[in-house]
């Protein structure tokens, strides 16, 4: 029995069931693997064909494959900014201990309110409601509090989420990213 080795699509086929093998290009007749029993278990991106050898990497090469890395980086930036998503969709804990919602709608509502406060519109206390649907009487400085501790939320999130990122993008290693831990110093 002979096997033919297709370099794009990596099917491999026993050459006795077909009748030609087309583009003839695209194929290798009886590659070698150096190794062949983890060449299943890593798959084809890790494989690296030379004539009819396939060499396929090893922990080592791969933890230093710069395709790779490249990509294991990209999802765990992507992570990270789910995560700071996710923090925003939580709301946060203001100084009297009530949770508030921060949606990128919600600030721009608390914000377009304080630009009313400091152009003389809105004089008197407003009712603002926090993250479980509870009504609050706040007044003109305890909303413009509630805005500022909203605004250190939200730029201590994207602090977190941009050291996070900067450390992820200096990392050299697979392994090194796989293990880094984006999930600290978040606010909460």
């Amino acid at each position: 029995m002979s096997i033919a080795f297709n370099k794009r699509t990596y099917a491999i086929v026993d050459t006795a069931t077909v009748d030609e093998l087309l583009p003839t290009e695209d194929w290798i007749l009886d590659p070698v693997f150096d190794d062949d029993t983890r060449a299943h278990e890593v798959g084809p991106k890790f494989w690296v064909i030379d004539g009819s050898n396939i060499h396929v990497k090893t922990e080592q090469e791969i933890d230093v494959d710069s395709d790779y890395l490249e990509q294991i980086k990209g999802w765990r930036t992507q992570k990270v900014n789910d995560l700071r998503v996710a923090k925003f969709a939580g709301g946060f804990t203001d100084s009297n201990n009530i949770r508030w919602t921060t949606s990128a709608g919600d600030i721009a509502n608390i914000n377009a309110v304080c630009t009313l406060i400091a152009l003389g519109v809105v004089t008197t206390n407003q009712t603002w409601r926090d993250f479980d649907n509870t009504d609050h009487t706040l007044t003109i400085s305890q909303l413009i509090q509630l805005a500022a501790e909203m605004a250190v939320f939200g730029k201590t999130c994207y602090g977190v989420g941009w050291y996070h990122k900067t450390n992820i993008e200096a990392l050299t290693t697979v392994t090194a990213v796989s293990a880094y831990d984006y999930t600290t110093g978040w606010p909460s």
